[in-house]
């Protein structure tokens, strides 16, 4: 039987067992089909705490997740009768407007970062969700409204901390630990070791931008995708622009973003697309950086149970593509299922990323089927639904997978993941969780939606 106390003794954290009081409010993860049970939860407040949970994991050979930010597709922050480290405690967001950088705690979550930054006029790329943590954000990519025009997430890392699974704390920079710097950029989601910390380099960004959604009737959905499509293969790279299919406000169509430069030149692009059709609602405008982040939050909601299969597109959106997505919606079996796509161009392509670990720089888009339930009654349509669109979309796809979007139950995972990458990966995996005893995206904890 574990010893709890002697790991509580070595730690500043406090650890959670299943009895405790506490215990299930350390169990966040955004997707509620997951309700895991670890047999303990050390909220970590240093990286000492962190080294002792390795060791004594070591010790008993047990299996440790990481909690971050706990918005993982397939709830991979958490696990079944193993140990959690929450990260929740080590959020410090310290900049330094100097050297034009900042260090950030991996428990820190995007808006946090947006309210140390932004009033300075500062700003990393980060996901267009204000909840999610800045870890798992950046180790598997991380896309978000200013990517187009100033990369992704992981592109501007200059530095992480890591403790690897023999309990050594690592720094990896472009000097020191180089090949594990690079592997973080895209593939360092619990394959090498438990991040603590993540500097970055800082941008610059107005201090107003123009952006906001666009929601039409579905009813003209098959004109305004072909027309979102061109119109993002000829802008400027200060334009991005997410797509969404969903049921937000009846069945709609919406397209949002943000133009990161002169505001009547975004201004003109927002109202080309206004008249693509008569909308149902839209909410463009001129806001501040932060306002343009949380300008979705209203629609986040909580406990949502789901299957998230996603896929890339290469080149422009097919007609046949098309007409798949929409045939599958008038079928979709929940109101809360819907259909996602995210670009994955402009200055993500640069090639002056070419040894980062990120693999997908020569894909446009990000295309994800979401069958979305509350009531497990609906769980089966909804699962079957998203597996028959994925299937149909096949011939469409290039093969791989956007880490960010863990899908654990496809084949072949880390050549789809990490393309020609994946050796290297997998070397640095074995060379730093040696027994795997730590669950990452290489080795996730099998996932069940019967």
């Amino acid at each position: 039987m574990l010893d709890w106390n002697v790991l509580s003794a070595s730690c500043k954290g406090k650890i959670y067992l299943q009895e405790d009081s506490g215990y299930s409010e350390n169990l966040f993860t955004f997707n509620g089909h997951f309700q895991k049970k670890p047999i303990a939860v050390l909220v970590a407040e240093s990286n000492e705490d962190i080294v002792q949970a390795v060791l004594f994991a070591q010790q008993n050979q047990i299996r440790i997740s990481v909690l971050n930010g706990g918005h993982s597709t397939v709830g991979s922050g958490l696990n079944e009768n193993g140990l959690v480290v929450s990260m929740r405690k080590i959020k410090t967001i310290t900049p330094n407007w100097k050297e034009n950088s900042v260090e950030i705690g991996a428990g820190a979550l995007a808006h946090e970062i947006d309210a140390a930054l932004n009033p300075n006029l500062k700003a990393i790329p980060l996901g267009d969700c204000p909840v999610v943590g800045i870890a798992g954000l950046t180790l598997g990519g991380g896309n978000g409204f200013l990517s187009r025009s100033l990369g992704l997430t992981c592109d501007h890392l200059l530095e992480a901390e890591l403790i690897n699974m023999r309990g050594e704390v690592l720094v990896c920079n472009k000097t020191s630990n180089t090949s594990l710097y690079r592997a973080l950029q895209g593939a360092g989601q619990g394959n090498f070791g438990i991040v603590t910390s993540l500097k970055f380099r800082l941008s610059d960004i107005p201090a107003q931008v123009v952006g906001g959604n666009i929601c039409w009737h579905l009813n003209h959905a098959e004109e305004i995708l072909p027309l979102y499509d061109k119109m993002l293969q000829d802008a400027p790279e200060a334009l991005n622009l997410y797509l969404r299919i969903n049921q937000e406000m009846g069945p709609i169509i919406k397209i949002y973003g943000m133009y990161n430069g002169d505001s009547e030149i975004g201004m003109s692009y927002f109202q080309t697309m206004l008249q693509w059709a008569e909308p149902v609602f839209h909410n463009i405008g001129t806001y501040s950086y932060t306002e343009m982040q949380q300008i979705n939050a209203s629609t986040i909601v909580e406990g949502p149970c789901f299957q998230w299969k996603n896929g890339l597109i290469q080149g422009n959106i097919a007609a046949e593509v098309i007409q798949i997505l929409l045939d599958a919606y008038s079928k979709c079996p929940t109101p809360y299922c819907r259909i996602n796509l995210d670009t994955l161009s402009g200055k993500i392509q640069h090639p002056d990323h070419a040894e980062i670990a990120f693999a997908h720089r020569d894909a446009n888009f990000i295309l994800s089927i979401m069958g979305v339930w509350f009531e497990d009654q609906e769980r089966y349509g909804a699962t079957q639904w998203v597996n028959e669109t994925y299937q149909k979309l096949q011939p469409f796809l290039n093969g791989f997978l956007y880490p960010n979007y863990a899908d654990p139950a496809e084949n072949n995972i880390s050549v789809k993941y990490y393309g020609t990458g994946a050796t290297e990966i997998e070397h640095l995996s074995k060379l730093h969780n040696p027994d795997g005893l730590l669950y990452g995206t290489l080795n996730a904890e099998p996932v069940d939606f019967s």
